[in-house]
């Protein structure tokens, strides 16, 4: 067997805490054989901004506003949106090393693009919780059939559609759990089969499970049922604990003499979000609306309020967000408005002229209006704790550069997540209550963890926090190459291989 030099494994919003205390207690052994060997630290997420623009980020090096994706939706030549295909514009770290001579391997790094050539191989959207195309891709192009014919089709299918009932929980975590292994078997055939410098893989059920059985998990969650967990035991902590055994497989085939990487990009928590009431917080800063097409939507959201809460659940099952269903037309005569976005922060895109099909803030006051939303959107409290509703306000306009900038959102309101938020007030408009009408019980934290280990590394805790933009540099220096361009991230200094070093390595074999 020959060993890659670098094995890189992803963990899909695996939530840090949960990581560190399971293998503290020794329920993730494979884990916690890195964390003790290894360097550990924080993969810091960029703020405000989901799973859907940290991986792009991760393989790129860049932000957002350099890829070109702040989520996987996006404006759709005007106020409509659209889950569009590969929008990525900057290239990943695996083509940096592909040109320069390195043999590769990409097994579903979630949100990435299909390279046009590459010095080894790539799969993507096999098995995985957010497929961006409609079918597994590969290159070579036949690899994907070869891939579907040997181990399947995934077995869990769309995460947000399934059933609610013990039963119906039991069925999705076994397959869960059996889309680890497959998965696993795949990666294991895949390491054998060539001499690569770079072996990269991403598990992504703790995703899955995470956004729908948090509740299960979380006792002090308002939805737990404690006959359930009795029952089914802890999903997420099953789930994590096949995924470690997939990554003991890995550890084992690769050798001692591989340098890995192991890296949580984002993590997961309960949903406490304000994404449902957001729309009409903009409303209420603007004013009720006056034309007759919007009352008529309002009138059809009050409908919506009347039906059996079992019909509203079957309707709106896997149907998407608040923010997805806001109509196009109700954007374009609104001065700012909402966009499809994770639960973990709410975003606002102002209507302004010159940029938007028919603005309606003059850019001269783009600012002056965006400082006073601020600071009535920060009126708001929790009306059941008297907390703070938003913890974070961050406007990307004031950290980030790049052409992709103008795509971007205008603010990202970070949710303030201690307790469930279900009625909000603000001296200013009085009390709004609407209603959450996801099914994802948990979603996205901050909370990032990175673990790298090998022959030439310490072990310990890094000096900082490294941004997930540093990964795809470090993952670069670690092969003894430079990866150039306009970065945003850099090398995690304790990681660092120059290149005189790499090349007097050995060849793996």
């Amino acid at each position: 067997m020959s060993n890659p030099r670098v094995l890189f494994i992803g963990l899909d919003a695996g939530e840090r805490d949960l990581l560190l205390q399971w293998s503290e207690a020794g329920h993730l052994p494979h884990i916690k054989s890195l964390l003790d060997r290894g360097l550990r630290g924080e993969a810091e997420v960029i703020p405000g901004f989901g799973s859907g623009a940290m991986w792009p980020s991760f393989a790129t090096a860049v932000s957002p506003a350099k890829h070109g994706r702040y989520f996987g939706f996006s404006t759709a030549g005007g106020y409509s949106t659209a889950k569009r295909a590969q929008e990525i514009r900057s290239k990943p770290f695996w083509e940096v090393l592909s040109e320069q001579g390195k043999k590769v391997a990409v097994i579903n790094v979630p949100y990435a693009r299909l390279s046009d050539s590459l010095n080894g191989l790539q799969v993507l959207d096999w098995a995985i919780h957010n497929p961006v195309e409609s079918r597994p891709v590969s290159l070579p192009e036949q690899l994907a059939d070869e891939v579907v014919g040997k181990y399947g089709d995934d077995p869990v299918g769309p995460c947000d559609r399934q059933g609610l009932g013990q039963s119906d929980f039991r069925i999705f975590i076994d397959r869960l759990c059996d889309r680890v292994q497959s998965k696993t078997d795949m990666a294991l055939e895949m390491l054998d089969r060539d001499q690569w410098d770079l072996f990269a893989t991403v598990f992504d059920e703790t995703h899955c499970v995470g956004h729908q059985t948090w509740h299960i998990h979380d006792h002090a969650h308002p939805d737990h049922d404690a006959d359930t967990a009795a029952a089914l035991g802890d999903p997420m902590l099953k789930v994590y604990q096949a995924i470690d055994a997939g990554i003991g497989r890995l550890l084992e085939q690769a050798g001692d003499d591989t340098q890995i990487m192991l890296a949580s990009i984002t993590g997961m928590g309960a949903n406490y979000t304000a994404n449902w009431i957001l729309e009409d917080m903009l409303r209420s800063y603007e004013g009720e609306p006056k034309s007759a097409g919007l009352s008529a939507l309002s009138m059809v959201r009050g409908v919506w309020r009347t039906l059996p809460e079992g019909l509203r659940q079957s309707i709106k099952r896997g149907t998407g967000s608040a923010a997805e269903k806001t109509s196009a037309m109700e954007r374009r005569q609104r001065a700012a408005f909402t966009l499809p976005h994770n639960d973990i922060s709410g975003v606002v895109r102002v209507n302004l002229k010159g940029r938007e099909p028919e603005g309606v803030i003059e850019p001269e006051n783009y600012q002056s209006y965006l400082d006073g939303l601020v600071d009535y959107l920060k009126t708001f409290k929790n009306a059941e704790t008297g907390e703070p509703l938003i913890k974070h306000v961050v406007e990307p306009r004031k950290f980030m550069t790049g052409k992709h900038l103008e795509d971007m959102p205008d603010l990202l309101l970070e949710w303030n997540r201690s307790a469930p938020i279900r009625i909000v007030e603000s001296p200013k408009t009085g009390r709004l209550q609407n209603s959450y009408e996801g099914n994802r019980l948990g979603d996205h934290t901050v909370h990032g963890l990175l673990v790298m280990a090998g022959q030439s590394m310490g072990s310990g805790s890094l000096a900082e926090k490294a941004s997930v933009m540093d990964l795809a540099p470090t993952l670069c220096a670690m092969l003894g190459v430079d990866m150039p361009g306009d970065l945003d991230g850099k090398v995690i200094a304790e990681a660092a291989t120059s290149p005189s070093q790499a090349e007097s390595e050995p060849a793996l074999s």
